[in-house]
């Protein structure tokens, strides 16, 4: 659910959705639990994947950490939820009918998974 322009009513079912197993969207950034022992959070490229660039990986990371601070920092649930999980940053490209990683960061290592 996409909680970027909600209400505070509907950024709470949102969030009582996420800690129940769902995902929850912020800014263009998903964040899902996976089996609730790690935060994955993923961002999405705006270029086909053939055109995309690790530099432009990086950055779409980085500012996946922002969004993420960002929510942290609106919602006590949410925060609390988080603050002991490790985290994935996935960088994909959605096809419309699902999604494919192009990069990943776990545990401050990136890696370019396209060839």
């Amino acid at each position: 659910m996409d909680i970027t322009d909600s209400s505070p009513q509907r950024a709470e079912i949102a969030i009582e959705q996420f800690l129940g197993g769902g995902l929850v969207e912020f800014e263009g950034v998903q964040f899902s639990r996976h089996g609730g022992r790690t935060l994955e959070v993923s961002c999405f490229s705006s270029w086909a994947p053939e055109l995309s660039t690790p530099a432009q990986a990086m950055m779409e990371i980085d500012r996946a950490k922002a969004v993420l601070d960002q929510l942290a920092s609106r919602n006590a649930s949410f925060r609390l939820a988080i603050e002991a999980l490790p985290r994935e940053f996935s960088y994909c490209y959605n096809y419309g009918t699902g999604f494919i990683a192009l990069a990943k960061e776990v545990n401050g290592r990136f890696e370019w998974c396209r060839q």
